[in-house]
């Protein structure tokens, strides 16, 4: 059984989160059991406990992710912290036992210039002084990005641990996708080959959860800075290897939407590290384009983006003008409305000016971003949801509608097939009889 969710507050108790879950269409959820920045801890409420039960039995909630503190390090040159970070793990272990048979994900450490030898060892040697054979909760080992002297980056030093836990049944591991990657494993392009490299040095049955997070930086980065899904390095990737396969089965136009007008919202340091992951994606555009004949194109307000960013934007339209391959059309600082509203006002100056035809739909549409090129024959939507987001309303008006719930970064070529299969199928009338 799948379980599917994402993390909640723990403020209001377990019967809470567990109506929440059940509210956003999850059947689990993860939490941390205790200050993430601290160490104070609630109290565990029994009747709270038991009403969560009740739901979880009636509802068909799966196994839940406790998460530990990030202030712990089992593995720290500082004799306090270690013994800090045992009696916290010990503590949130007796108080798992109120939920019996469920999981408990923590950060391995950082073994602070001591070497990743004693840091290994003693990960393991705290792990060995709190688990019981009584224990029905299982421990997971967190895959880490490798910033700093952190443990748990590469598949073999987890595996070390787990060797080394005299109790191994009682372990796994949670795989956190913007983690491997910061940590140089490849999972946007080549997932299959990460998961058999974990296979052959961990073994696929530890693997008990997974963080599906995006990420900031790009593979082997080591910084650990997580993006929401298919805003970050990783969807980046999945459009670089999504765009190669719709030029070789030789679809002629991809239309992605990047970042959009009301993204804007998004805390400025978000906001920053997204636009800085264009510039790069961009200057590698440039130095491609020649090899695989693509044609570059951008819909959205460019005066609102960075200087830099418009000069790279205009090098790579005007570089690719003359090539025919497959034309990539990048929404940046796009939104669908306000593309409209700016069609309207070029129009009302050229009225105003008497150089404007005769209002028509073909006219105006010329007015649009997307002036030239064909309106979309389909339009893809991942990650569950079912709707348009303010993209491409007006070119959309007769496009397919595809709606997947894989997620942008897991998106693969099969996808694609799939989706264009089911595009195939459909018997598109534009209103009329056939």
């Amino acid at each position: 059984m799948r379980y599917i969710g994402c993390h909640l507050s723990s403020s209001a108790g377990f019967a809470a989160m567990g109506r929440t879950a059940l509210s956003i269409g999850a059947n689990t959820f993860q939490f941390f059991t205790r200050n993430p920045r601290g160490s104070r801890a609630k109290p565990v409420d029994p009747a709270d406990v038991a009403a969560y039960l009740a739901l979880a039995a009636k509802a068909g909630l799966g196994t839940i992710l406790a998460h530990a503190p990030y202030t712990i390090n089992p593995c720290s040159k500082d004799e306090r912290t270690r013994e800090f970070a045992r009696l916290t793990l010990a503590d949130d272990l007796r108080r798992m036992e109120y939920l019996p048979g469920n999981l408990y994900n923590f950060h391995p450490g950082s073994h602070t210039g001591q070497g990743l030898e004693t840091g290994i060892t003693q990960i393991a040697d705290t792990l060995n002084a709190i688990l019981t054979p009584a224990m029905h909760t299982t421990v997971l080992l967190e895959t880490m990005s490798g910033k700093g002297t952190e443990v748990g980056s590469r598949f073999e030093e987890l595996r070390e641990i787990l060797d080394r836990v005299t109790l191994t049944e009682q372990m796994g591991v949670c795989l956190d996708t913007c983690h491997v990657s910061d940590a140089g494993y490849d999972v946007a392009g080549d997932l299959d080959g990460v998961l058999t490299e974990f296979d052959r040095v961990v073994g696929l049955h530890r693997l008990k959860a997974l963080h599906l997070n995006d990420s900031l930086n790009p593979v082997g980065a080591h910084k650990d800075r997580h993006a929401r899904i298919g805003e970050g390095t990783l969807g980046a990737e999945t459009f670089r290897r999504i765009a190669t396969y719709c030029k070789d089965i030789g679809v002629k136009y991809l239309t992605v939407y990047a970042f959009s007008t009301e993204n804007w919202r998004r805390p400025p340091e978000e906001v920053r590290t997204i636009m800085s992951i264009f510039d790069k994606y961009m200057r590698e555009a440039l130095s491609i384009m020649e090899r695989d004949k693509f044609k570059m194109r951008f819909f959205g307000e460019r005066s609102g983006l960075s200087p830099e960013l418009q000069r790279l934007m205009a090098a790579a339209e005007e570089k690719s003008t003359h090539y025919d391959g497959c034309q990539m059309n990048l929404c940046i600082n796009y939104g669908g409305r306000d593309e409209i509203l700016h069609a309207v006002r070029r129009y009302a100056e050229a009225y105003k000016a008497g150089t404007a035809p005769e209002l028509t739909e073909d006219v105006f549409s010329g007015y649009l971003y997307s002036a030239g090129i064909p309106d979309p024959d389909l339009i893809i939507r991942t990650s569950g949801e079912q709707r348009l987001s303010n993209f491409l309303p007006w070119q959309g008006a007769y496009s397919e509608l595809y709606f997947t719930d894989v997620l942008w970064p897991d998106f693969t070529e099969r996808d694609m097939d799939a989706a264009l299969a089911e595009f195939q199928r459909r018997d598109r009338r534009f209103g009329g009889v056939k």
